[in-house]
């Protein structure tokens, strides 16, 4: 199975010591936290301490700006090769350009260097998974919740590894647990409901897809939609999931409107395929 990894946004955090630093230098750290990150570009043109180095390299990520931000990095290793956390941000922005190689090999020195750190497992974690190398994925997944028991976003992957698996009972303890953490997160919810729908829970299932119908995130009441439709098929209300798939399409659901088109208007009886868990890094 090919996975397409989407990489949609990085925790990229300050871990440098300010002891010493100049106040203008205070000041461009400051920006860069508030998220205001063209200032932080525009403010350091020529970093001259690894730590500006990354900072900058940091704000250029935060940008999208793949290949300017990973040319940053490159100095800022080159000022500091010790900079475990030059290593995982350089690791992760490799990811997101899709060269594996190269966020491969980071990703190990930023374990090497900081094997403390559940992040740099998190993202070996996420490597894995594009990799498409499930036992890895679930390795690393594990020393991740191990430094960090409370971890959304590994316990998350590990929940669509499950699911991909066809382990519901399993991908089903696993978006609880993330749910435990954060209550409201929607794509727990969302992936949580599909379990429940693989295993005939349908009342579970609308409950939770009820609420995220109301979501002001469009992308998050798409999907909503188009999932209670699933449930609802498959529980044979079909006029309900035609209802439903019709809103999705309006969305921008190009699957809904496949459907509508022949589940219902052109009335044939349709087997549906699962979709797989939405992941995001």
């Amino acid at each position: 199975m090919n996975r397409i990894v989407i990489i949609i946004g990085v925790m990229l955090s300050l871990s440098w010591s300010l002891v010493g630093w100049s106040q203008s230098t205070d000041d461009i750290a400051a920006l860069y936290q508030q998220g205001d990150y063209e200032r932080v570009v525009l403010e350091l043109q020529s970093p001259q301490t690894a730590a500006l180095a990354q900072l900058r390299a940091d704000a250029l990520h935060k940008l999208g700006e793949l290949p300017e931000a990973l040319a940053v990095y490159n100095l800022a290793i080159q000022l500091d090769p010790s900079n475990g956390e030059a290593y995982l941000n350089r690791g992760i922005c490799a990811l997101s350009l899709n060269d594996l190689q190269r966020a491969s090999a980071d990703l190990a020195e930023a374990r090497r260097i900081h094997p403390s750190n559940p992040k740099t497992w998190y993202w070996s974690a996420a490597l894995a998974y594009a990799e498409n190398d499930n036992a890895l994925c679930f390795s690393h997944i594990a020393e991740a919740v191990k430094l960090n028991p409370d971890y959304l976003e590994a316990h998350y992957l590990g929940g669509a590894l499950f699911y991909d698996e066809g382990a519901l009972k399993d991908a089903e303890k696993a978006f609880v647990r993330c749910l435990e953490i954060d209550h409201g997160h929607a794509l727990s919810q969302l992936s949580l409901s599909m379990v429940y729908t693989d295993q005939l829970r349908y009342s579970k299932a609308n409950a939770l897809l009820d609420a995220l119908t109301e979501s002001d995130d469009a992308s998050v009441k798409r999907n909503a939609y188009y999932q209670r439709g699933v449930c609802r098929y498959e529980s044979r209300d079909r006029l309900g999931a035609c209802t439903d798939w019709e809103q999705a399409a309006a969305l921008g659901d190009a699957d809904a409107q496949e459907l509508v088109e022949t589940a219902c208007v052109e009335s044939k009886k349709k087997r549906l395929e699962r979709r797989g868990v939405h992941v995001e890094f």
